[in-house]
């Protein structure tokens, strides 16, 4: 288990911008379903925090993934 001081930090950048993954779903999809080839990249961040859900709302809008784990 990681201490404080060890958690990930949690962030997107999505067109050049850094957005709050917890505040900003919907408009990392939105940004991402504009987007000329999107794609999201995961990597353990994503399991630690706890984003299962909010990825696959996103992905179920059709934007593609890969991990990276």
């Amino acid at each position: 288990m990681l201490d404080s001081a060890e958690q990930p930090v949690s962030f997107l950048v999505v067109g050049g911008r850094v957005v709050d993954p917890a505040s900003g779903r919907d408009e990392v999809a939105d940004l991402l379903a504009q987007a000329q080839r999107p794609l999201i990249v995961l990597g353990k961040g994503a399991t630690w925090a706890n984003a299962g859900e909010a990825i696959q709302k996103i992905v179920d809008r059709g934007i593609p993934y890969i991990t990276r784990s």
